[in-house]
This record gives structure tokens, sequence and C-alpha cells, in this order.
């Protein structure tokens, strides 16, 4: 009994096992008539698919050859910090850059499908304005050139009205000012020529430019910095760039040449006032000599004074330098948002210190507050800055001048102690001596200032630039935009595209029974047969 039951089993499992794997391959036979259906329902539409290739391929190159090629042009620059790049990205930079190139200006030769640039080398002619009026970069005005001659052209109004007749170089009266068309030496004109002039106003054109430079570091370690610019025209952004970065150092030199250029003035002041007083001195020792008869000092006082010398050089080093004290002083109360001199050999190292601090935090306050308002936080904050190291000046020269005049004081104190014991002097030699000391005083200052003034001189001169080109502006002639092969790729795609979703929308719509195969996929049953229509 076992045994037949255990065969009865094995049977029932090799049947049920046998009808799951015809199952199997019944299923994967439908899945391959299924896919070779639909493929076949696809190639039965080749016409279309080869319609809108020809459609989309046609359509791309017509697109790339009418639509203007896109440039890019790069320069790297070193040595320029964070707060700078914000500089170079200024309004007025830019606009300094765009009066510069002209820009604002765009001249286009009309063409049948569209107008090319003129710029540069291509360009034949150029508008000159005499004088460069408010309307010339407020207003937004075409107007057309035709080159009749070597020497005339017509000038047209935007709807191609005559305007008048005019010859190369002469002065033509508009609302925009006056102005002369002179022609390119070397470039031959084109009689027949039409050239639209655009003009622009200045503040979108610089707002244009501002938004297209892209400007960041190569890398975070490295202080080299990009500037990239994309225009149709690379020869015109390569100028732009090149231009930005050289009006860039112009400013920053100039900024630099407002300590070296305060402190002359400084310099030439004081030399003015001390070579009054000096004359005055002269004229006071030639009168006692004089009206005393003296000639030169008795070897017997020279011998007595000889022990007197380092004495003397010790207060005659800090009479000078209390002089500068006051020099300083007198200039920080009458001209308090001017620059410090700087570098006059005061002996207080914290007091030079906090001058080139103050001078440095001034100069960036008004380089910001060009482009900025005095509510800005961070002015403020530099006028908060200003303060403090303008009353720590003060302070450290009230200190020097406290502490020079103490130990003046003292070498003085010795001074008497020492006189005491030239009572055989005569009087007359005594006050030539005083008066002497005060004219060799002012005689050291004279020549320390003229000294100082040749040193600030050179400085002046000799002013490096704070954005070093390291690569200047190159741009590849191969344009950024268009992209030829983006465009090809995507308009194949587009030609495959489009005709198979139009045959599976179609086909996913579609609830006709068309063939046998329709039936059979729906319904198992058997089909006796179909009769034709």
């Amino acid at each position: 009994i076992h045994i037949s039951y255990f065969v009865s089993y094995t049977c029932k499992i090799k049947n049920i096992m046998k009808e799951n794997y015809t199952h199997e391959l019944d299923s994967e036979e439908n899945k391959k008539i299924h896919l070779r259906e639909v493929l076949e329902k696809y190639f039965f539409h080749w016409k279309w698919f080869l319609l809108c290739l020809t459609i989309s391929i046609t359509g791309s190159y017509f697109y790339l050859k009418y639509t203007l090629p896109k440039y890019e042009v790069v320069s790297t620059v070193n040595s320029i910090f964070d707060t700078e790049i914000g500089i170079l990205k200024s309004r007025n930079l830019m606009e300094s850059v765009v009066k510069k190139l002209g820009i604002n200006i765009m001249y286009y030769s009309e063409g049948k499908i569209r107008d090319n640039e003129l710029y540069g080398a291509n360009l034949p002619i150029k508008l000159n304005f005499l004088s460069t009026s408010s309307s010339l970069y407020t207003r937004d005005t075409v107007f057309s050139i035709i080159l009749k001659s070597e020497k005339k052209f017509d000038l047209l109004d935007l709807d191609n009205n005559f305007i008048g007749n005019h010859t190369f170089s002469e002065n033509i009266t508009s609302n925009l000012g006056n102005f002369t068309v002179t022609k390119a030496t070397t470039f031959p004109i084109n009689v027949g020529l039409k050239i639209n002039v655009i003009i622009k106003p200045l503040a979108s054109v610089t707002d244009s430019y501002r938004k297209g430079i892209l400007i960041e570091p190569m890398d975070k370690k490295s202080s080299l910095v990009n500037l990239t610019l994309q225009d149709y025209n690379k020869e015109k952004a390569s100028d732009i760039l090149r231009n930005l970065v050289e009006q860039y150092n112009i400013e920053a030199i100039i900024d630099k040449s407002l300590i070296a250029q305060n402190t002359y003035k400084f310099i030439n002041e004081r030399i003015e006032g001390i070579s009054k007083e000096l004359a005055f001195l002269d004229n006071d020792t030639q009168d006692f000599k004089t009206n005393n008869n003296l000639t030169d000092i008795e070897s017997e006082a020279r011998l007595i004074l000889d022990s007197n010398n380092s004495l003397e050089k010790e207060i005659l080093e800090l009479a000078t330098e209390l002089k500068l004290v006051d020099l300083m002083q007198e200039h920080i109360n009458q001209k308090s948002n001017e620059l410090i001199p700087t570098n006059l050999g005061l002996s207080s190292v914290l007091l030079n210190q906090t001058t080139e601090s103050y001078n440095q935090v001034l100069l960036e306050r008004n380089r910001i507050s060009q482009s900025t308002n005095s509510l800005n936080p961070v002015i403020i904050n530099l006028e908060s800055q200003l303060t403090n190291l303008r009353i720590s000046i003060s302070q450290s020269l009230i200190n020097l001048k406290s502490s020079l005049t103490i130990s003046l004081n003292d070498l003085e104190r010795q001074k008497n102690k020492l006189s005491s014991k030239i009572t055989s002097l005569p009087k007359q030699e005594r006050e030539l001596k005083d008066i002497q000391r005060q004219q060799q005083i002012i005689e050291t200052l004279y020549l320390y200032l003229l000294e100082k003034r040749e040193e600030n001189a050179i400085s002046l001169a000799i002013k490096s630039p704070n954005a070093k080109i390291i690569d200047s502006a190159y741009g590849s002639n191969v344009p950024v935009a268009p992209r030829k092969i983006v465009i090809l790729v995507a308009s194949l795609i587009l030609g495959i595209l489009v005709p198979a979703l139009m045959i599976f929308a179609k086909s996913l719509f579609d609830y006709k029974i068309h063939t046998i195969e329709d039936i059979e996929s729906i319904i198992d049953i058997p089909i006796l047969g179909d009769i034709p229509k």
C-alpha cells in the first residue's frame, strides 16, 4: 500500500512540473512574438521616421548656420584679494571701460538673414563725438549710414528716411551732440554698404557687461584669478577684459599715491615755513655779529664748550623731533579727514604703526564709499575704526611730546650746570651761541625735510600694480554657443522620438480589432475562421 501511494504521489509531481515548464515556454514565446509585433508596427511607419529626421536635421542645420556664435575669452591675473574682486565688478570701473572703448556705440553691416557686428579691424568707419553730452549716454538711438563713395555717405533714420548727404570728417549737428564720421585708413570703402549704428544708454551697457563677467579663483590654494567673459565678438571681449584690468591697476596706483601725495604736500608746506624762519635767524645772526663786532668764537670758549658738544647734539635731536611732533599735531587738528604723513622719523614705533593703519583704513573707506552710501554697515564700521585710530594717534603724539619734553628739560638742566662753568665767556658770545643753536635746529629740520621730500618723490614715481597679468585675454576660435554636437544629437533624438510617440499614442487609443491575432491575444478559445470585408 505504501509503495503504491508513493508512486502515485511521484507521478502527480511530475505532471505539475511538466505543466509549469510548458507554461513558461509559452510565456517566453508570447513575449518574443509581442516584441516582434511592436517592432514591425514601428518599422511599418519608417517613412514618418525618415521625414521627421529630415525636418529636425534640416532645422538644426539652419539654426547653426544663422545663429550668432558666442565666444569665451579668459584672462588670468595675480594678487587680487577677496575684497578687490568686488571692485573689479564695480559699476564705476566698468563704466570707465565702456566709455574708453566706446562700446555703447555699435555698428552692424546689414545682411540678408542677420546683421553682422563690425568692430576693431573690421570697422570701416567710426563716429567721433566732439563733446560728450549727457544725451549720448542716456538715449537709445538707431540710424543708418550708406557709403556712397570714398568721400561721401548718406544718413538715414530708423525708418530709412533720408536725412542728408555728408562728407567724411564733416561736423554734423544732432540732438546727441556734434559728431564727425571718419573712415579707417587701412579699410577699403565698400560703396553701397549699409551700416546700422545703434547707440545704447551707458547704464544698460555697463550693467550688461558687469553681469556677464565671471570672476573666480583658479583654485582654493592659489592666488590666481580667472576673469571670463562671453560675447558674440571675441575681439571686443578681449579688449574689455584687458582694459578692465588696466583701469583697475590705474585706480589702485592712484589710491596708493594718495599717501605719498599728501606727505609731499605736507613737507612742501613745512619747508616753505621753515625757509622763512631760517632766513629770519640768518638776519638775526648777521645783525648780532655786526652790532657786537664779532667774527668768530674765541679759542678759550671753544675749549670750554668742547665738553658740551655731545650734550648739544642730544638737545638738537630732541628739539628736532619735538618740532616734528608739533607739526604732526597741527596737521591732525586742521585736516582730520586727510591722510597722515608717514616715514618722518619719529622715534615711537607704535605711533608709526598706528599711522600706517589709519591711512590704510581711510583709503579703504574712500574706495568703498564710491559704490555705496554712508549708512552702509561697512562704512559705519570703518568710520568707527578711523575715529579710534585718530584718537590713538593724538594720544600717542601727546605721550611722545611729553616724553620728549621731559628728556629735553633734563638735558637743559645738565647744560645749565655746564653753563655755570662758562662764567668767563662774554655776554655777546652766549647770546650768539643761543642764536646759532636755534639756527642749527632749523637748518637740521630743513635739510631733513628736503631729504624726505626726495624719498617721497621716488616712492611716488614707483608704484607696482595690484593685479599682475599672468595670461592676457585670450579666446579660442571655437565658439562656446551654440554647441554643434549637442544640437545635432538633440535633432536626431527629436527626429526619432516624435514619430515614435505619435505611433505609440495612436496605438494606445486604438480599440478596434484588425487581425485574428488581436482576438487570440484577448480570449483563449478556438477560432474557426474570419469573414473577409
